[in-house]
């Protein structure tokens, strides 16, 4: 067996056993209650928004994710909790370490959400409820992106 023919199997038996994992616990079917992505977003100057621009751009080359986001099932949301006055305090060391992390919130992550990700992101912040695929881990090992858990 070849390493693709051996990937895809693993994709369907994830997809499969992910499946009957939020049908077991969900009350209501996956179908109704669907688990909706939200990203945080910071823009406060061009660079910033050429930068999201960009990133939106790399992640609907993904047929799925595209459907997310035209679904609403990835939504995303300014972060007002930092203010210009702030960014203009920081350092350009916290600036850039800030340009270079994400995070996820709630769900299962898979290979393709870790593609899609901008090529310099460097920290992958979750909280509890969020589990990865064996997959998106050997993406995040390869792409050198460390995990870190937000405090509680």
């Amino acid at each position: 067996m070849e390493r693709t023919e051996i990937r895809s199997l693993i994709r369907s038996v994830l997809a499969d056993e992910l499946g009957q994992h939020q049908a077991k616990t969900s009350p209501t079917s996956a179908s109704t209650q669907e688990m909706v992505r939200q990203e945080k977003v910071r823009i406060t100057n061009d660079q910033e928004l050429a930068a999201f621009v960009k990133r939106i751009a790399t992640a609907s080359r993904d047929e799925q994710t595209r459907a997310d986001m035209a679904a609403g099932r990835h939504a995303f949301k300014l972060d007002k909790g930092t203010s210009q006055m702030h960014d203009a305090q920081r350092s350009p060391a916290e600036s850039s370490r800030a340009d270079r992390v994400t995070g996820f919130d709630k769900g299962f992550i898979n290979e393709r959400q870790i593609d899609a990700l901008n090529d310099d992101i460097e920290v992958v912040l979750i909280n509890k409820a969020v589990r990865f695929t064996p997959l998106a881990k050997d993406k995040l090992r390869q792409r050198g992106i460390r995990i870190e858990r937000k405090a509680s």
